[in-house]
């Protein structure tokens, strides 16, 4: 069920996502609070503090904003972020809704290259772990 849930949230489709959340291994699901943005390391904290500002505060909002190149540079234009740091949040984010990636985690794959879910399905798990040993 919790693989289902994080399928509806990327579609997004919340009320199947809350629905697929509510009954998890025969039980009722806590609620899942969004990885905020300020636990990605390396951030510009003055890109974050304008995002903030906007209302932008965890990945599903930053997703949420930055789904398209259009959106993107709208966002930049309203919150004076550049352009590539959106892309970088939102690629950031997208990794961290993989369960057991979170913030340090996701900088880690992002800086060795694996910046999308689908990079990160083609890779090899033990070369990615030599990899990821290598850059740490």
């Amino acid at each position: 069920m919790l693989d289902i849930r994080y399928f509806y949230e990327f579609v997004p489709n919340e009320e199947m996502a809350y629905l697929a959340l509510f009954r998890w291994n025969g039980r009722v699901a806590s609620s899942n609070v969004p990885l905020k943005l300020k636990e990605f390391r390396g951030i510009n904290a003055a890109d974050l503090a304008k995002l903030e500002n906007a209302g932008i505060r965890n990945v599903k909002e930053i997703i949420k904003a930055g789904q398209t190149p259009a959106k993107r540079k709208e966002l930049s234009a309203k919150t004076g972020v550049p352009v590539a740091a959106i892309l970088e949040l939102v690629k950031l984010s997208d990794l961290a809704r993989i369960q057991g990636v979170k913030g340090i985690r996701a900088r880690l794959y992002y800086d060795a290259g694996v910046d999308t879910m689908e990079k990160m399905a083609k890779w090899n798990p033990v070369e990615l772990g030599e990899m990821l040993y290598r850059i740490h």
